[in-house]
C-alpha cells in the first residue's frame, strides 16, 4: 500500500468516528424527544408535545415563554444544541440531559438569513421513559431560572 492511500484510510476511518459520534449523540431517543419539546417552547405552543410532557413543571415552562422570547431579543434564525452531558440512571429508564441551546437571532430593525446575534442558554432536562416513548418530567432554563432568582430576591 501506499503511504498517500495509508493517509486517506486514516482520515477517512477519523471522519466515520467523528460521523458516529455526531449522531448517536443527536439522534436517539432522548435527545429528539428533548429537541421536539424545545421547538415547542421556542413557539409557545404546548399542544404539539402534550404527548411528550409527564410532569408539572415541565408543562410550567411554557408559561414563561413571552419572557423567553423578550430575553432572547429577535427572531431567531438558526437553532444548534450542544450536548454537554447526559446521565442515564442504573435501570436505564430515566436519562438527565444538560444541553448548550444556541439560537442565532435578529434584533428588531435586521433581516438577515443566518442571524447577526448568537445567544445561549443552558437547558438541564429530565426525561422518563413511559411504556418506551420518552417524557419530560422536568426542564429547567438558565434565561428563566436567571429571572426567577430576581423576582425571588425583590420580595
Amino acid at each position: 500500500m501506499k503511504i498517500k492511500s495509508i493517509i486517506w484510510l486514516i482520515v477517512l476511518g477519523l471522519a466515520g468516528y467523528a460521523g458516529y459520534g455526531y449522531l448517536s449523540k443527536h439522534f436517539n431517543q432522548p435527545a429528539l424527544a428533548y429537541k421536539r419539546y424545545v421547538d415547542a417552547l421556542m413557539t409557545g405552543d404546548s399542544s404539539r408535545v402534550e404527548s411528550l410532557i409527564a410532569g408539572k413543571q415541565a408543562k410550567d415552562a411554557f408559561k414563561a415563554h413571552e419572557e423567553r422570547m423578550k430575553r432572547l431579543g429577535g427572531e431567531a434564525r438558526l437553532t444548534f444544541y450542544d450536548f454537554l452531558m447526559r446521565n442515564d440512571s442504573a435501570d436505564g429508564n430515566t436519562v438527565t440531559l444538560v444541553v448548550q441551546h444556541i439560537v442565532r437571532v435578529d434584533p428588531p430593525g435586521k433581516d438577515t438569513y443566518f442571524g447577526t446575534e448568537v445567544r445561549r442558554d443552558r437547558h438541564t432536562v429530565t426525561l422518563v421513559k413511559e411504556q418506551s416513548m420518552w417524557k419530560i418530567t422536568s426542564f429547567e432554563d438558565s434565561a428563566t431560572a436567571a429571572s426567577q432568582t430576581t423576582k425571588l430576591s425583590q420580595r
